[in-house]
């Protein structure tokens, strides 16, 4: 089937209080009415185009602009979207959007393409999860390409914890939390404030181990997915560099998904890695002051990308 739809999301004007930093687990909210249902959502089932087109949001700040293309097919009942997300010019060093191990994930693509039940997807995490427009965009991008009119096929969650880390989340009470969720895919985005710590790679791979199969222990059939963090900035001799511990937590996450059979989103180095990431989200106006968050279009950015590698992983995998 071939649907033939163009149509471009309005402009919007959107604005954020500055999050708070890794480890300040009691501020306030964080992000309210941030963006709207409709700003980041389209109608279902349609294929997305996410461009990055030069709004008027102040600071030559860029924000994915969502655009519905012509090209949907059906196969075998189950929706094949393409999902392509433009870059900021002045990215530098950017890898191809793609999920490592996807295959591990070819279960629970199976499932969301048979359409027979609704499968839950569960995003836990730090502040950039608690700030709500990452998570967001991924949900809305999702079930907007996923699901049918007639046919829930996939329903997006999150927690979000500002200034947790993944040790945060083995705790029982979380643990439980989580659970009451009934996710089928859980998506585990950590990484920002153990970079930002004495970090360990013995110690990180222990609490990995201890969140999976602490889950597992209440969800025995759940699948999972890891992602690394965006990047960030440090102050060194009164001069903001890029945080150079990136690279040995997302090293870290990508070798702990190879040796577990998990698959992992690896963004930092599809980002631009050490060199880049940070420097790229800086310069193209989409991070906040604090060199550590990113504005409300960063995130946009971000969740389009994640969803964009879903999508194409879910492409590929249901036809084998």
């Amino acid at each position: 089937m071939t649907l033939s739809f163009a149509l471009a999301i309005a402009q919007m004007n959107v604005s954020a209080a500055i999050i708070p930093g890794p480890g300040d687990d009691d501020s306030k909210e964080i992000y309210e009415n941030i963006v709207s249902m409709s700003e980041i959502g389209m109608p279902s089932p349609a294929p997305i185009k996410a461009e990055v087109d030069k709004l008027n949001l102040g600071s030559n700040m860029a924000s994915p602009r969502i655009v519905l293309e012509e090209n949907y097919e059906m196969m075998n009942e189950a929706p094949v979207a393409t999902s392509n997300v433009a870059m900021p010019y002045s990215f530098k060093g950017v890898r191809p959007n793609i999920i490592t191990g996807q295959q591990y994930l070819r279960p629970i693509f199976k499932e969301i393409a048979r359409g027979n039940r609704t499968i839950r997807i569960l995003q836990i995490g730090d502040s950039h999860v608690r700030g709500n427009v990452f998570p967001q965009t991924i949900g809305k991008v999702l079930e907007g390409n996923l699901n049918t009119y007639s046919n829930q096929r996939v329903k997006v969650d999150y927690i979000g914890i500002n200034g947790a880390r993944a040790s945060k989340f083995t705790s029982e009470e979380l643990l439980r939390q989580v659970a009451s969720k009934r996710p089928d895919l859980v998506i585990i985005s950590f990484g920002g404030n153990e970079a930002h710590g004495n970090f360990s790679y013995d110690n990180n791979t222990q609490v990995l181990h201890r969140l999976i199969d602490g889950i597992r222990r209440h969800l025995p059939d759940v699948h999972f997915l890891l992602t690394t963090p965006p990047g960030s900035f440090a102050t060194k001799g009164g001069v903001k560099v890029p945080l150079t511990t990136y690279e040995s937590v997302s090293n870290n996450i990508l070798n702990f998904g190879r040796d577990n059979g998990i698959a992992v989103w690896d963004h930092f180095h599809n980002i631009g890695g050490t060199q880049n990431a940070a420097n790229n989200w800086w310069n193209a106006h989409l991070m906040q002051n604090d060199r550590i968050h990113l504005t409300a279009a960063g995130y946009k950015l971000m969740g389009s990308l994640l969803a964009n590698a879903i999508l194409n992983a879910y492409n590929a995998e249901i036809r084998k």
